[in-house]
């Protein structure tokens, strides 16, 4: 009868060091490797106020911009989900998508450069006149309820 550790290597179960199955893997700290790159700021866990993390030129430039993506209560105080901001390169412009996860509504803006992205997005706030469309039917990815 051969050993319990190399059976469970013969049927894939487990693989023990000296025994039936094992391999020496080149990628051994890899989860340690991208822990590391993601973490970020200081250990003490608070995160940093959002005036922090803007530069004060950018807060006066794109103050309503700013505003969705960062405020996390609503102006009588209830909590709400910031919006997220995402950006893709395609055929020579920038794309965003403006993402508000409260009603489930999303902006889209091409420019010719990331500058004029901002601005857009800036200007259809300022203006109310972003084209907001109701998010697709995940089909199976996402949230489920």
């Amino acid at each position: 009868m051969p050993c319990v550790f190399c059976h469970l290597g013969e049927k894939g179960r487990s693989f023990f060091r000296g025994h039936y199955g094992y391999r020496v893997s080149s990628f051994q700290n890899w989860e340690d490797d991208a822990m590391t790159r993601l973490r970020r700021g200081d250990s003490s866990g608070k995160p940093k106020p959002a005036e922090d993390r803007v530069d004060p030129a950018c807060r006066k430039r794109f103050p309503l911009l700013l505003e969705q993506i960062e405020a996390a209560t609503f102006e009588d105080g209830a909590a709400r989900q910031p919006c997220t901001l995402t950006f893709f390169a395609s055929d020579g412009s920038i794309k965003a998508c403006l993402s508000d996860r409260e009603t489930e509504e999303t902006a889209w803006i091409t420019a010719v450069s990331f500058q004029a992205v901002l601005e857009g997005l800036e200007r259809g706030l300022e203006k109310e006149s972003l084209d907001w469309r109701r998010k697709p039917a995940t089909y199976g990815k996402g949230k489920r309820g």
